[in-house]
C-alpha cells in the first residue's frame, strides 16, 4: 500500500527556490510510489491539490490553518515540509504531540532546524530517499521547545489580547538583540543566509538598548536560579543553532529531553563586535561574560523597573510596545512575560535514528 503524503511546500523560500524543489520533491517521490497531495496554503482555502500552489510568502496562521484542514481532510501518513525554518515551524505547530511524522526538504536561508541532523545541504533527490527509507524503518522522536506567552495584537490595532498562547519551537526562542536582530534580518532581500544575520547585526548594535530581564531558569533536579539584569542576548534553544548556522549552543541536542540558555548580560557594542565571531563559530563557551546552561524550564519577564519605564512613556495598551518582542524559529511569536518548557519527543521526525552529521557553518 502507497504512503500518503502531504507535502507542505514555501514557493517564497530560498528566494524563490521552493519553487523547482517544490515541484521536483513531487515527482521523485510519486516516482517512489508514493501518494503525494500538496497543500496549498492561500489564505483560507486548506485546499489540497494534485499541483504546486504558486502563493508568495503567508502568515504563520494562514500555514498552520491550511494544514490543519488538510490533515484532517486526507489522514495522511506523514507530513513533508519544503522550505526553511518558518515552514517548519508552522508545521509543527500543528504536528507537535500527534503520531503524524514530519519529513524535511530544507529550501530555505538558514534551514538552522535540518542542520541540528546534518540535512541541511542535501539535495532534493537524497531527501526523498532518507524520507522514503524512514517511513520503512520508523521515525525518529525528537524534543521540542513549548512556548506559553502573550500574543502579539492583531494587525493594524495597538489592543493587546491578555490570554496566554501556546506555540511549539523547533529551533530556539529569541529575547532581546537576538530577536531584534530577527526582525532586521527578515526584513532584508540580501545578503542571505548567515550574511544576512551579520548585516542585521551591524545595523542594530549601534542602537539598541539592552532591556532589564527577570529570568527564572529550573534545572533536571529542579533547583531554581532568579537573576534580574540588563540583558544584551537571550536565546532559549533546542538544537545547536540559529540565525542560519551560528552554533549558539554546543553542547545543545535535540533529544536530551533539555533546553540550552545563551545568555549575555548588557555590554558595549565594541566589546560585543569582539564577541559575536565566537557565537559564529561555537567558540564562545570560554568568553567570561557568556553563559550557557542546560535546563528544562525558562520564565522570562520585564523586570519592575522595565515596565515602570515602558509604563511612563506610553498609555494604556500601548505600554506593550516598547517591551522585548518575543522570536521562535525566526518568526515574531509574542510579548513578555513567556514561559519556555523543554518537551522531550513531542515532534516525531523522518530522518534516521543516527543522522545526526557534523553541522557546518555554511
Amino acid at each position: 500500500m502507497s504512503q500518503r503524503l502531504l507535502l507542505f511546500i514555501n514557493p517564497a523560500s530560498g528566494a524563490g527556490r521552493g519553487v523547482g524543489a517544490g515541484a521536483e520533491a513531487v515527482a521523485r517521490f510519486r516516482s517512489a510510489g508514493a501518494d503525494v497531495r500538496v497543500v496549498d496554503t492561500a489564505p483560507q482555502t486548506g485546499t489540497v491539490t494534485g499541483r504546486m500552489s504558486a502563493h508568495g510568502a503567508v502568515t504563520h496562521d494562514d500555514v498552520t490553518d491550511a494544514l490543519r484542514t488538510s490533515i484532517q481532510r486526507e489522514r495522511p501518513d506523514a507530513v513533508v515540509v519544503v522550505g526553511g525554518d518558518g515552514m517548519v515551524h508552522a508545521a509543527v505547530n500543528v504536528l507537535a504531540e500527534t503520531e503524524i511524522p514530519l519529513g524535511l526538504i530544507p529550501a530555505g536561508t538558514g534551514n538552522d532546524f535540518a542542520r541540528n541532523f546534518g540535512i541541511h545541504r542535501l539535495s532534493v533527490r537524497t531527501a526523498v530517499e532518507e524520507i522514503m527509507a524512514a517511513l520503512v524503518a520508523g521515525p525518529r522522536s525528537v524534543d521540542l521547545a513549548k512556548v506559553e506567552l502573550r500574543p502579539l495584537p492583531p494587525a493594524n490595532t495597538v489592543v493587546q489580547k491578555t490570554a496566554a498562547d501556546v506555540r511549539w519551537v523547533a529551533s530556539g526562542v529569541n529575547v532581546g538583540f537576538d530577536a531584534v536582530v530577527n526582525d532586521r534580518a527578515n526584513a532584508l532581500r540580501w545578503p542571505t543566509g548567515r550574511a544576512r544575520y551579520v548585516v542585521a547585526v551591524l545595523q542594530e548594535l549601534w542602537r539598541y538598548t539592552a532591556p532589564a530581564l527577570t529570568v527564572t531558569t529550573t534545572d533536571q533536579q529542579s533547583a531554581t536560579e532568579v537573576r534580574t539584569e540588563r540583558t544584551f542576548v537571550l536565546s532559549v534553544l533546542n538544537g545547536s543553532y540559529f540565525g542560519g548556522g551560528m552554533k549558539a549552543a554546543p553542547g545543545a541536542s535535540v533529544d536530551d529531553g533539555l533546553i540550552d540558555t545563551l545568555w549575555v548580560p548588557a555590554m558595549r557594542p565594541a566589546r560585543f563586535l569582539q564577541v559575536f565571531p565566537r557565537v559564529l563559530s561555537g567558540g564562545h563557551a570560554t568568553v567570561p561574560e557568556v553563559r550557557l546552561a542546560q535546563v528544562q524550564t525558562v520564565d522570562v519577564a520585564a523586570s519592575d523597573e522595565e515596565s515602570g519605564r515602558a509604563a511612563t512613556h506610553t498609555r494604556g495598551d500601548r505600554r506593550a510596545a516598547s517591551l522585548p518582542i518575543v522570536h521562535g524559529d525566526g518568526e515574531a511569536i509574542g510579548r513578555l512575560p513567556v514561559r519556555i518548557t523543554a518537551a522531550p519527543g513531542a515532534l516525531l521526525l523522518l530522518v534516521g535514528q543516527e543522522t545526526e552529521r557534523p553541522g557546518t557553518l555554511d
